[in-house]
């Protein structure tokens, strides 16, 4: 069979040059050399199960690694085709293409440093790889059978499979590319169609990557505004917000709901003693032991000062004073052995027909707080226990 003389010459099909027969099938020299690579890849990157599943930080570096290996393997190939078969490399065609391959990984490279390894993984084969699939492919198989069992189930596995296969599949699409377009014949419609999916996955990393970031930074934000930033815990804002749609959810399922509010006892005394960076450090055990008390579906927070607040769902008041119970003993427990052991007073209160919405709550509790705290503290007290003044905390 003639060669062509380069990749401009058309194909065997004039009327449909991207749906014709297979075309010419790639060399011995561009088979051998796909054979070495996936010998390599195996023994020098080591893509075992035992090795894939680590942290994503350990998963980037190995992408960095594959990169590396891919790019100089890469140019290695193509300088020896266009050195010693030139009448089958089109040197315009293959910067063309080629420009807009390596910038959208440059691109990956780039900005993956801040992102995790999977939302790497999808932005380096998104729409790229269905093209670079396709020049794998075309040696032997039709550009539209192709692109169906080549381009797709590679996306698909490049966007949730392993990390390991994810790999492999990256290093040997960046050897496999300037093989295929060194040694096959390869219809100039066709290039153009891989040409501007490799702009498309370009303009989708970049329009990807400047979205993420600024969701992130979006997510940081709102952290930052619905956090304590001493105790990690979520601040009165962000506690009222939770509390009034956890009261409106409800009404609406027709469900129990509880508050409790603890206030941590002498503190004063603690900041007296011991200095204010010690009652930052019992602020911050106090939450710890407060974190771990809570159930998953409790939601802890810090109202202010040494007062805090938890929103029970599903609880009623004497499941709200159970709860707190067993936080008050979990603190005298934590804090025994400490210099300063701590203690805690605590008010609860419960949807009823008195207490319909957030605020009747919050100064339902409020009041059995300060009722357990003229009691002599270190004890909890349910709003519908006798003698809780109605009038609120005393002046």
């Amino acid at each position: 069979m003639a060669r062509p003389a380069k990749w401009g010459a058309a194909p065997p099909n004039d009327d449909d040059p991207v749906a014709a027969g297979p075309a010419q099938r790639p060399s011995r020299a561009a088979r051998a050399l796909n054979r070495a690579f996936l010998r390599f890849s195996d023994k020098f990157i080591a893509f075992h199960p035992a090795s894939i599943e680590e942290s994503d930080e350990q998963n980037v570096q190995i992408m960095r690694r594959v990169i590396a290996i891919g790019f100089g393997l890469g140019a290695l190939v193509m300088a020896s085709a266009v050195a010693f078969e030139p009448d089958r490399v089109g040197p315009a065609a293959v910067g063309w293409f080629g420009a807009a391959l390596w910038a959208t990984m440059a691109i990956a490279c780039v900005t993956w440093r801040s992102m995790p390894a999977w939302f790497v993984r999808f932005l380096a084969f998104d729409a790229t790889i269905v093209g670079l699939c396709l020049v794998v492919a075309i040696g032997d198989t039709p550009a539209y059978i192709a692109l169906i069992f080549f381009g797709w189930p590679a996306l698909t596995s490049a966007h949730f499979g392993r990390t390991g296969d994810f790999l492999r599949a990256w290093a040997e699409v960046i050897v496999l590319l300037p093989i295929a377009l060194a040694f096959s014949r390869i219809p100039l419609p066709l290039l153009a169609y891989f040409a501007v999916l490799a702009v498309s996955g370009l303009s989708s990393v970049v329009i990807r990557a400047v979205v993420y970031q600024a969701k992130r930074l979006f997510t940081e934000l709102d952290h930052i505004a619905s956090t304590d930033a001493l105790t990690g815990l979520l601040n009165r804002r962000a506690a009222t917000t939770a509390l009034e749609e956890a009261v409106a959810r409800a009404h609406r399922q027709n469900t129990d709901l509880a508050v409790a509010i603890f206030d941590l006892d002498h503190f004063k005394r603690i900041n007296d003693s011991f200095g204010h960076p010690a009652g930052d450090a019992a602020l911050q055990r106090f939450s710890e032991v407060l974190r771990d008390t809570c159930s998953g579906t409790d939601v802890p927070a810090r109202l202010g000062g040494e007062e805090f607040l938890v929103v029970l769902l599903r609880s009623d008041e004497s499941g709200a004073r159970a709860f707190a119970q067993r936080f008050s003993d979990s603190l005298d427990y934590a804090t025994a052995n400490d210099v300063a052991p701590l203690s805690v007073s605590a008010g609860v209160a419960a949807l009823d027909a008195q207490r319909v919405d957030a605020e009747g709550l919050l100064v339902a509790a409020d009041r059995a707080l300060y009722a357990a705290k003229r009691s002599g503290r270190h004890q909890v007290v349910a709003a519908s226990d006798a003698g809780v003044q109605p009038l609120g905390r005393p002046v």
